[in-house]
């Protein structure tokens, strides 16, 4: 049992690990592509914008997103993650195999009439 658990720990914190560095890298993308936009925006635009505002507002909409990667969308990900994977290993022990895998009912009645 504790070979298992800490298993899922090791598992778990690699998973985290891989899902924040995925988002990470998306919104460095993300940092990348505005910034690029911005400098190629005319001058005029800046004449009519303050840039505080604009800075400020490019800033908050990141971070914002920063924090639906870091905290909601990452253990949102990782427990589907660790769904699908406890259903894997559960047919694959045939714990629930039955249960998932609807054909072998039909299986078994095709066999007992041949």
């Amino acid at each position: 049992y504790l070979a298992v658990a800490g298993l899922e720990a090791l598992l778990r914190r690699w998973q985290l690990i891989a899902l924040e560095t995925a988002g990470q890298g998306s919104l460095f993308d993300l940092r990348l592509k505005v910034f690029r936009h911005l400098q190629r925006l005319p001058a005029r635009f800046f004449d009519r914008t303050p840039i505080g505002r604009l800075v400020g507002r490019v800033t908050t909409d990141i971070e914002a997103l920063q924090e639906v990667f870091s905290s909601g969308l990452v253990t949102i990900l990782g427990d589907f993650v660790f769904l699908i994977g406890t259903l894997g290993g559960a047919k694959r022990t045939s714990i629930l195999g039955r249960w998932m895998s609807p054909c072998s009912q039909k299986r078994k009645f095709v066999l007992s009439l041949a």
